[in-house]
């Protein structure tokens, strides 16, 4: 029996037997929703590592065990802030 299950944005520094993979943003409900984020995930992670500039971008999907829950991407909270301070910028604007 499976349980929960998501997309996220991922990024896969050296493709091949000794490649790391990083959960970026996410999860999602759809693939579609994961997909639109792509571009957005690569800027943030170019932000914190410019390294990123060689790696590959795309989506993934999980689908944890039973009872565990999904795991948070590590720029989630890197995009809440973008996001809070653009609303900002909008109210002051407005």
């Amino acid at each position: 029996m499976s349980g929960a299950k998501g997309f996220y944005v991922t990024v896969i520094r050296n493709p091949g037997p000794r490649q790391k993979v990083g959960v970026l943003l996410g999860p999602e409900n759809t693939k579609a929703a994961a997909e639109a984020l792509v571009a957005t995930g690569r800027r943030l992670a170019s932000a914190v590592d410019p390294w990123t500039a060689f790696d590959s971008f795309g989506v993934t999907r999980a689908v944890m065990p039973a009872g565990r829950e999904l795991p948070v991407g590590k720029l989630n909270g890197l995009l809440e802030k973008e996001m809070a301070h653009g609303a900002e910028d909008t109210r002051r604007a407005g």
